[in-house]
């Protein structure tokens, strides 16, 4: 598993592919990412000049004669081979929501050593839409993973899970400590917003977040209270 400097970067790859985190009509961001076909690495609150570039997955281009099962590419996710990796998740990738089984591979996936499953794995989930109640189990614990990137992405989609996710509060209410990653506590106040009143258990957490002096996490902590009421 590469080092938490690696993963952090990676992170700033996955919030700027997520529709979500962009702001406006995550339709119009996610079209937006396609036609650039670009992931950008933010460094220091700059673009890294070596950005790395990934083809849309919408791109045209020749397909294979026979598509392999989404099953069968969540193995080759878990393979001993980077590139065989890597190529099954650009496949899963390209498959778009109707990949949404492989979530939980995916999130796993995220904290690859190899550069281009992860890129390929964050791609993946920016197009993967809600997880299947079936996965919610399966990404709760990878929420609390101590590498930021699989948190983040587990985080992002018990978020779009919603009300189906709130056997997860408590495990987003650890999300908001403040020795986790600010973009993994940041996206913890979203997601318990997108439960709603379910999440009403972890107003105390989200008040302190709300009185945070970073003030992304204070705006998305506030958000989160007024749709948590108690």
């Amino acid at each position: 598993m590469g080092g938490f400097g690696e993963a952090v970067g990676s992170l700033r790859i996955a919030i700027s592919c997520s529709p979500e985190d962009a702001g406006g009509d995550p339709r119009r961001n996610r079209r937006k990412n396609r036609s650039r076909g670009i992931v950008q690495t933010m460094v220091d609150g700059g673009v890294c000049a070596n950005a790395v570039t990934i083809p849309s997955p919408h791109a045209s281009s020749p397909m294979p004669e026979s598509t392999p099962s989404i099953a069968s590419l969540v193995e080759r996710l878990s393979g001993p081979d980077a590139e065989a990796r890597a190529s099954a998740a650009e496949a899963l990738c390209r498959a778009g929501e109707s990949a949404s089984s492989a979530a939980t591979a995916l999130v796993a996936a995220c904290g690859d050593d190899d550069d281009g499953v992860r890129e390929w794995a964050a791609a993946a989930l920016e197009e993967l839409g809600p997880p299947p109640s079936e996965e919610i189990a399966d990404l709760i614990p990878l929420a609390a993973a101590n590498h930021p990137l699989v948190a983040y992405w587990a985080v992002t989609l018990l978020g779009r899970g919603g009300e189906a996710a709130s056997s997860a509060i408590s495990t987003l209410e650890a999300c908001l400590a403040p020795e986790k990653a600010i973009e993994v506590r940041q996206r913890a106040c979203w997601a318990l917003g997108k439960i709603g009143p379910a999440a009403a258990s972890a107003r105390a957490a989200l008040a302190v977040a709300a009185a945070d002096s970073d003030p992304r996490l204070a705006r998305l902590a506030g958000e989160a209270l007024a749709l948590c009421p108690a």
